[in-house]
């Protein structure tokens, strides 16, 4: 395998082990870059929620048991990874086991816990890396293409967008080193424009929406727990999004999937459907979404449908409830598709043209 980034936080209360586990990481991967992170108090609990991804309020066990003060983050390239099944607090996965079996034995050496944090793939290292110096491990390397210099660099800052995002470029590059996601549709006049008149917020697509949260540093709007609608600060406004995510049932659980399986890096710099998932979920979304198709849709999946050589397809068919109904039923037969209601009650679900009322 080629080698890995891959990084090591030794929390306040485990720098006392500090020197004993850099020495240790000498011998087992190369060192890269060490800092000593500051955080600010009164962000302490949301910067480590948003980095593990779940809720830990002011006060908790894990905040008391890593402590409040500085810490520690090693950046290591591992040159010779190996993986293998072991069990982790998500279960059985497949991981980098030096990277693992490292992380394992410092644990031990501060007194038992999580004192120590790792990461167990590339991936999580993106995740990670991201957050705490605004680059993934590709942009690391080339900022820092060198091994460790010896120096311990103070670094006082927050995770990245813990006050807000500067603009949704930054966004959205955050969300491209992090996870998965589509932004669904409207995505034409982004990024110079992010408040939709017409169609309001911005409809994402995600793997997991309440990653996504605490990675955008999302808040929700509605307390109502099936409701998928969030506002994030950017350049000092509100934006509002809606965070559908796979299994919810916007589209049927095969569909969501091939969209995030088959997106595409737009020359703008974010992930959107590709042109066939587009063009076909934006006919569901008007047509079974929608108490009535708007005009904007209308003259788009024309536009659309005369762009990808659609046959079949016209004003007409837009307009004849009975013939798009035909026409969506030929495409999500042929791909295994089916309607869904959605598991967001807000949603509208048009099930009269479905031949349900």
């Amino acid at each position: 395998m080629n080698p890995e980034l891959h990084l090591f936080i030794i929390w306040e209360h485990a720098t006392y082990c500090a020197q004993q586990i850099i020495e240790d990481l000498k011998v087992k991967f190369t060192i890269k870059r060490v800092y000593q992170i500051y955080w600010n108090n009164s962000n302490f609990s949301k910067n480590l929620s948003r980095l593990y991804g779940q809720s830990l309020p002011p006060g908790c066990e894990k905040q008391i048991h890593c402590g409040m003060g500085p810490f520690i983050l090693v950046i290591v390239q591992d040159e010779n990874p190996v993986y293998a099944i072991r069990s982790t607090s998500k279960g059985m996965c497949n991981v980098n086991i030096n990277t693992f079996d490292a992380k394992s034995l410092y644990r031990t050496w501060t007194g038992g816990g999580h004192r120590i944090h790792g990461t167990n793939t590339q991936i999580e290292c993106d995740h990670d890396l991201t957050l705490f110096i605004s680059c993934n491990a590709k942009t690391f390397l080339s900022y820092f293409p060198g091994n460790w210099d010896g120096v311990i660099h103070p670094l006082y800052q927050d995770l990245l967008g813990t006050n807000g995002w500067q603009d949704i470029q930054q966004l959205f590059t955050v969300l491209n080193w992090t996870t998965e996601y589509v932004v669904l549709r409207n995505f034409e006049c982004l990024p110079n424009q992010y408040h939709l008149e017409l169609h309001g917020d911005i409809d994402l697509l995600v793997k997991d929406a309440v990653e996504v949260s605490f990675i955008t540093n999302a808040t929700k709007v509605f307390l109502e727990e099936y409701r998928v609608h969030y506002q994030i600060n950017i350049a000092g406004k509100t934006v509002l999004f809606d965070f559908r995510y796979i299994g919810d049932n916007y589209y049927c659980n095969d569909w969501e999937m091939s969209i995030l399986r088959n997106k595409e890096l737009s020359h703008k710099g974010f992930f959107i459907p590709n042109q066939e998932d587009y063009f076909f979920s934006l006919i569901y979304h008007a047509f079974i979404h929608k108490p009535t198709i708007a005009q904007d849709y209308i003259e788009r999946l024309i536009a659309m449908a005369n762009q990808l050589n659609i046959e079949h397809f016209s004003y007409q068919t837009l307009t004849n409830n009975k013939e798009l109904k035909l026409f969506l039923d030929a495409y999500m037969s042929k791909k295994g598709y089916h309607y869904s209601v959605p598991n967001d009650l807000s949603v509208f679900f048009n099930s009269a043209v479905l031949g349900g009322g």
